[in-house]
């Protein structure tokens, strides 16, 4: 065993002492171990079909009859953007996601970022990455106090350093609790921007030239559920910043597959 090799293990075990070296799957020696890390590079899928809240309904189709008022038929649903979703929230993905977020693993943030940096580059395609800005979910006061640190800030600058996307930083909190809400009592959760336009481009860069008036935002999150704090963030975005899609590391829920 050569000196660097020694020191190397050296500080691995230091570290272990404060940060133990095991993966969320319980694989030891390793804080991600290669199954988790390929489980987050698989791609991502489009999951809005399965979030209740983001349902709004576009058309209603009936059936002419002749001598008669058309009849209803069914009802169309869209959602106001698609969102974009690294797998389901379970198993896993679920362990590694809780062990980030609440088990002071932040750590996977650079991970994290890593496989979700595509997804942001695929929104953003051949345009300038300035037009677009990164919305991370704000965490609650105390959230953040008990985990010490918002792993969604975190996340945002991490992704915004690999795509060029700057962060908006809104400032506001989900009023009341969702806990054992319903999807339409979730709706109905409003969200406080107050200070949202203020703090766009706060600490810009100069040499970025001037900010769009009209910024292209992409939402992100960690889980989605129904999507209701989704669309309340967008519906409380500031005046002419549009959300054209959300980014999440897990869907609670996940589409099924279609049948050939």
């Amino acid at each position: 065993m050569d000196a660097r090799e020694a020191v190397t293990r050296m500080l691995r075990d230091l570290c272990a002492l404060v940060i133990p070296l095991e993966c969320a799957c319980g694989q030891e020696g390793t804080l991600l171990c290669p199954s988790c890390r390929t489980l987050l590079q698989a791609g991502a899928q489009e999951v809005q079909s399965v979030c209740d809240a983001l349902q709004i309904v576009a058309a209603a189709r009936v059936r002419e009859r002749s001598g008669a008022p058309p009849e209803p038929v069914g009802v169309d649903y869209r959602s106001p953007f698609p969102v974009l979703a690294l797998g389901e929230y379970a198993g896993a993905l679920q362990r590694l996601v809780v062990q980030w977020k609440n088990g002071g693993a932040l750590v996977h943030t650079g991970a994290l970022a890593q496989a979700l940096a595509p997804v942001v580059r695929d929104i953003v395609g051949s345009e300038d990455p300035a037009l677009y800005r990164l919305v991370p979910v704000p965490s609650r006061p105390g959230s953040r106090i008990r985990r010490g640190e918002d792993h969604m800030a975190l996340l945002a600058r991490a992704l915004s350093r690999r795509t060029g996307v700057e962060v908006l930083t809104v400032r506001g909190s989900l009023s009341g609790s969702q806990a054992g809400k319903g999807a339409r009592q979730r709706r109905r959760r409003t969200f406080r921007a107050a200070g949202a336009a203020a703090a766009r481009d706060r600490g810009r860069d100069p040499a970025r030239g001037p900010a769009p008036d009209h910024p292209r935002v992409i939402l992100l999150d960690d889980v989605v559920t129904t999507g209701s704090t989704l669309r309340a963030l967008h519906e409380g975005s500031p005046a002419g910043a549009a959300a054209v899609a959300a980014v999440v590391v897990a869907s609670a829920r996940w589409p099924a597959p279609v049948r050939l």
